[in-house]
């Protein structure tokens, strides 16, 4: 299965600007992933986008973050896509150029400075057409190929241990406890839990 590329392989110098001189702080950006991996690495520095003196990273390294979630979620139509002359950009399905990928804030990160959210652009944009990964799986097909990877890893990989993030290299979802983070919020959602009154029987069985 192919891995996922992760923050410190090499990116696309020719596709990408990372020479970057700035330094940002977790002020400015809602993404929780994004403003953990600031907060954890960040040094004490000036960020750039405040003038205040707090934990701040190389704007390079944000960047990198960016280009893997852009690198997990999308890809060039030309891989995945046939080919349509009604199509917006001559291919089947929703296309789009790095500038709408951007505007439209399709990676959900919520930048809150104008400026930072300008200088990203600056150093990304590119000429690229995109489309999402597995347009047309749904999410029920995507969950379900989820959990299946989990319960193979606890069952004959790491049955104890399947909190450590190094089990689930190579998988091409998230660690273990996003998996199960993102399940408990639709346990919450769609009111999956059943509470059973004092005393209640329980039986357990084992498929043979």
């Amino acid at each position: 299965m192919k891995s996922i590329k992760k923050p410190g392989d090499h990116f696309d110098n020719e596709l990408y600007d990372l020479d970057t001189k700035e330094f940002v702080c977790a002020n400015h950006i809602e993404d929780d992933f994004i403003t953990r991996q600031i907060r954890k690495k960040g040094t004490k520095g000036k960020c750039d986008y405040c003038q205040k003196n707090r934990d701040v990273v190389e704007l390079s390294e944000v960047l990198k973050l960016i280009i893997n979630g852009i690198d997990y979620l999308f890809e060039d139509p030309a891989n995945s896509r046939y080919l349509n002359k009604e199509g917006l950009h001559g291919f089947d399905g929703d296309t789009f150029d790095f500038y709408d990928l951007w505007y439209d804030d399709k990676l959900d990160l919520r930048i809150t400075n104008s400026q930072l959210f300008e200088d990203i652009y600056n150093y990304l944009s590119n000429d690229t057409l995109y489309c999402a990964k597995d347009e047309f799986y749904s999410e029920s097909e995507d969950l379900e190929s989820l959990w299946g990877q989990f319960k193979e890893t606890v069952k004959h990989k790491a049955r104890f241990v399947f909190y450590f993030k190094e089990v689930f290299k190579g998988y091409q979802y998230e660690d273990p406890y996003e998996i199960l983070i993102r399940i408990q919020k639709l346990i919450l959602k769609f009111n999956l839990i059943t509470d059973l009154p004092q005393d209640t029987i329980l039986y357990r069985a084992r498929q043979h």
